[in-house]
């Protein structure tokens, strides 16, 4: 029973979760099977052993759909039906609060009298401070899709071209390579610092949008397709950092 015993580990499981929040849809096989397993578990729990092989078999192979995501479309189908709405929604939401906060809307966080405005402002403030968990459950979500999750060094296996794969700003915003041509070292020690570096997420998203940032969900290879164009065009270079590192025989 090691599938059905590690099921909190899989992408589905987790992908669950992010549409129990109101996140993202899923399809409605996934969510199905999801609880289907969960009630051969609870089952299995209350009796303290499997009921029967033909049902342990059962929990067995719905843990497997949930490791592998298999039965409910290829990962990239799922980005594109799923993620990018979640996605276009959001950021929707989004720049409709930034607009309605208005002069509120650059505070890094939320003051007591900004609780004296009127009920729109205050609707749109909990919305921009909130970015952090609506729009993180999202890229979250769009990490697991493409092999791993943000900050995790698996993110990086669905991208072989990009060296840091899920994990990079290129994933993350289309042009960024456009609107911030440093972008290949910024945030590195010794490197140019982000333009939001240190600033909250609803004011680093709001950055992005206001130069133009196009933001995006894209598969591995959308993603492989342009990391290849902008290093054709020499866009993609680490510049002096990675050039020093690997004279010295440091090398990335």
């Amino acid at each position: 029973m090691h599938l059905a015993d590690t099921y909190r580990e899989s992408p589905g499981h987790r992908l669950v979760g992010y549409a129990k929040q109101g996140t993202l849809a899923l399809p409605q096989a996934l969510l199905d099977d999801h609880a289907a397993l969960l009630a051969l578990i609870e089952e299995g729990q209350r009796f303290r052993r499997w009921i029967s092989p033909v049902k342990e078999a059962a929990a067995e192979k719905v843990a497997r759909n949930l490791h592998t995501l298999r039965p409910y479309g290829k990962r990239d189908t799922l980005i594109r039906d799923y993620i990018r709405p979640a996605l276009e929604d959001y950021l929707a939401r989004f720049k409709q609060a930034y607009n309605t906060a208005g002069k509120h809307a650059q505070c890094d966080t939320v003051q007591p009298y900004m609780l004296l405005e009127p009920e729109p402002v205050r609707v749109a403030l909990t919305e921009l401070h909130d970015a952090t968990q609506q729009y993180g459950s999202i890229r979250h979500a769009w990490a697991l899709l493409r092999g791993g999750s943000l900050q995790d060094t698996r993110a990086s296996i669905a991208t072989t071209v990009d060296p840091h794969g899920a994990n990079s700003i290129l994933g993350e915003v289309r042009n960024i390579a456009d609107i911030f041509p440093e972008w290949v070292n910024a945030g590195a020690v010794g490197g140019t610092p982000w333009p939001w570096q240190g600033r909250p997420a609803h004011l680093r998203l709001a950055w992005i949008l206001a130069n133009g940032g196009e933001i995006w969900a894209p598969t591995a290879d959308e993603h492989n397709h342009l990391y290849q164009l902008l290093r054709a065009e020499g866009r993609a270079d680490a510049g002096p950092m990675r050039q020093q590192a690997t004279a010295v025989g440091i090398g990335f």
